[in-house]
Formats: C-alpha cells, sequence, structure tokens
C-alpha cells in the first residue's frame, strides 16, 4: 500500500517488526542512513502502552519513502533475523 504526501513522496510499507523494542533498534539504524521513516503501531498496543518484545499486539509497520524500499528493507532483515 502506498500513499501521497502534499511533497508528491510515495511511502510504502517497508515490512513490520514484533514490537517496540525491534522498532527502536530499526529506526535507529534508518536514522544512521539518512532514511526518512514512519512508524505506524497497532492501536490498542499504542492506547494502552503496551511494549512487548514478541507480541503480536505489538506489531509495527515501517513505512519509508518508495527510492527507500530495498535499503530500508534489508536493514529491517537485519534486525529481525
Amino acid at each position: 500500500m502506498a500513499t501521497q504526501t502534499d511533497q508528491q513522496t510515495t511511502w510504502v510499507k517497508a515490512g513490520e517488526l514484533p514490537g517496540k523494542v525491534y522498532a527502536d533498534m530499526a529506526t535507529e539504524m534508518l536514522e544512521t542512513q539518512g532514511i526518512p521513516f514512519y512508524l505506524k503501531s497497532d492501536f490498542m498496543a499504542s492506547a494502552f502502552s503496551i511494549s512487548t518484545s514478541e507480541s503480536s499486539a505489538g506489531v509495527v509497520k515501517i513505512f519509508v519513502p518508495e527510492k527507500f524500499r530495498d535499503e530500508a528493507e534489508s536493514i529491517l532483515k537485519t534486525v529481525s533475523g
């Protein structure tokens, strides 16, 4: 799924990680590489501050501009194993 922003950047889902711990590691690596991103968490997990590392309720989706997809997917694979 891709969405358009006001600047005509196409954002795509680079992957999903099982929880905030993994998402924090991935976003640190994305920042280091200069890759813009945004996160989308499961509503119930974010609403109730559930922060497990392996809970399916804690799935975090990571979106990046389309041109960074391959690089971001590689980083996410490194983090998730």
